[in-house]
């Protein structure tokens, strides 16, 4: 995918970078008991109109700021990886993982200092969304885990004030692999539910770190 200024400019917005309806968490599940089983997802296609999307003031909820991002950013920007164009390759490993972990959208997303830039993407619109709303933020720091798992967001302090948990789309649930260049880690291959999960087993971590490392 070609980046340039004036497209992210347009992207950048939240009614671009999370709208999802007929993705939304049901009431009645919240209140039965889990299972500790591998939990599914509704495989529906969102309906992606701007209406569905919640004016967000970015300042509700900010992501940290990553403590070596002068170096991070050297190896992005060396690397000339926001210079990558979209391409089929980009969106099949996308389409994969969602297949694979049964969920609606999957994302190949490479961060800018500012920006969370889509290289592919399945079951989601957008080519760029901003960096301080994104859970990406949080899988690209260094004390992360290999794969970051956020089971239900709504029960997870770092995100249940996030205001894409809070409104609509009201995401749940996400899984993050960071794609890793020259040690740093410059993006991630991610997955998004509106649904709570209750396991993510230590395969699926396996599998998601695979698809990544394919980036």
């Amino acid at each position: 995918m070609d980046i340039d200024r004036q497209d992210m400019g347009q992207d950048m917005g939240p009614s671009n970078y999370f709208s999802m309806s007929k993705l939304e968490a049901s009431s009645s599940q919240e209140n039965r008991p889990m299972k500790r089983i591998k939990a599914t997802s509704t495989q529906s296609q969102p309906d992606l109109s701007p209406s569905q999307v919640t004016a967000i003031s970015p300042a509700a909820w900010v992501a940290p700021e990553h403590p070596g991002e002068v170096e991070r950013m050297k190896v992005v920007n060396s690397a000339r990886l926001l210079e990558i164009p979209t391409g089929p390759e980009y969106n099949m490993i996308a389409h994969k993982a969602a297949a694979q972990h049964q969920v609606p959208v999957a994302l190949v997303v490479l961060m800018d200092s500012h920006m969370a830039l889509t290289k592919g993407v399945a079951g989601w619109p957008s080519k760029a969304g901003p960096r301080q709303l994104s859970f990406c933020a949080y899988t690209i720091l260094p004390d992360s885990p290999d794969v970051l798992v956020v089971l239900d967001a709504q029960c997870d302090e770092r995100f249940m004030t996030n205001p894409y948990v809070t409104g609509p789309p009201f995401l749940r649930f996400y899984a993050g692999a960071p794609v890793i260049v020259r040690g740093q880690k410059v993006g991630t291959v991610c997955l998004i539910d509106v649904k709570p999960h209750t396991e993510f087993t230590q395969q699926d971590e396996q599998l998601l770190m695979a698809l990544a490392s394919q980036v």
